[in-house]
């Protein structure tokens, strides 16, 4: 199972998708122009088809970027950001992820995919895999809206202190998947307050340096 690649190749394939269509949006108006300058010479405008050309290549910029992304996938920045793990090479933690992926999978809801030892996230238009042993705290996080609408996402904070939200579609799915990650990971805090809050923003408590290198003994290794 190519899991790594089909997920960075995914997250191209919609930007030249996206970058494709304004491209053409642009262009449209332009080629109706120059129709219009080969019936009419006298009402061309060179600096404005001039500037509608530039915009225009901008987003062809973008696509042309995608496309060679798309095509080589390990010259991607999501691919890179796998060897910044500290685990080995990014072809060893691909390794290491698309078997889990692929034996090892314990729960996946359309964004995110939990297995024995990592924690896939593949949502929007990025791509990111982090190690269960580098997290040390996930708690739901509700957004209320003027007109009565909530969204539910969870925040995984890291060792490295930093923060990954999630979306979900609803409560429930927030608190399965919160129960799964105890039961994977139990040295992971999970549950907001604004004590534990403060203590994960000033490395005390259980978001020590001491105590998250205890848990890292304990957790089996990833790769």
């Amino acid at each position: 199972m190519e899991y790594v690649k089909t997920q960075i190749r995914r997250i191209y394939r919609n930007r030249m998708i996206l970058t494709g269509i304004l491209t053409g949006w642009i262009l449209i108006p332009l080629l109706i122009g120059l129709s219009e300058t080969a019936r009419n010479p006298d009402s061309a405008n060179s600096s404005a088809f001039i500037a509608v050309l530039i915009m225009a290549a901008i987003p062809f910029a973008f696509f042309l970027h995608a496309l060679i992304n798309r095509a080589n996938y390990k010259s991607s920045k999501y691919y890179k950001a796998l060897g910044n793990l500290q685990l080995g090479d990014a072809e060893t933690v691909e390794a290491a992820v698309n078997q889990e992926a692929a034996g090892h999978m314990i729960h996946s809801v359309r964004q995110f995919t939990l297995t024995n030892h990592w924690a896939l996230i593949a949502q929007g238009m990025s791509f990111r895999a982090r190690p269960l042993r580098d997290l040390v705290w996930v708690y739901m996080h509700i957004t209320r809206t003027n007109f009565g609408a909530r969204y539910y996402a969870l925040m995984f904070a890291f060792a490295d202190r930093r923060q990954i939200r999630v979306q979900f579609k609803n409560e429930d799915e927030c608190l399965v998947m919160m129960r799964l990650i105890s039961e994977v990971c139990p040295y992971v805090v999970v549950g907001y307050s604004p004590e534990r809050l403060r203590s994960f923003r000033s490395a005390s408590g259980a978001f020590t340096g001491d105590a998250i290198l205890e848990r890292w003994h304990q957790y089996p290794p990833v790769v």
